[in-house]
């Protein structure tokens, strides 16, 4: 038996109410589109916490944090090859 987290079903249900926007995306934007979709679903919990009344609002904001990592992360990677 498989136990969801009630908000990561929630999260689950916003991001298929982009499925039609995903499809409109050029194939090659659906892997990005995908990719911001992951990020979110690891930061689920934050999301869950937040408690907003528009669900994509944390939803993005988790996305820029995930994103502001990585970017993090590729500055340091990049200033160890100079």
């Amino acid at each position: 038996m498989v136990v969801t987290h009630p908000f990561k079903v929630a999260l689950e249900k916003e991001i298929a109410t982009w499925t039609n926007y995903r499809r409109g995306l050029r194939p090659e934007d659906r892997v990005y589109f995908d990719k911001v979709m992951n990020a979110a679903r690891k930061h689920w919990k934050e999301i869950g916490a937040c408690q907003r009344l528009v669900p994509m609002e944390p939803i993005f904001l988790s996305v820029m944090v995930e994103q502001q990592r990585k970017m993090e992360e590729l500055k340091k990677e990049i200033e160890g090859l100079v």
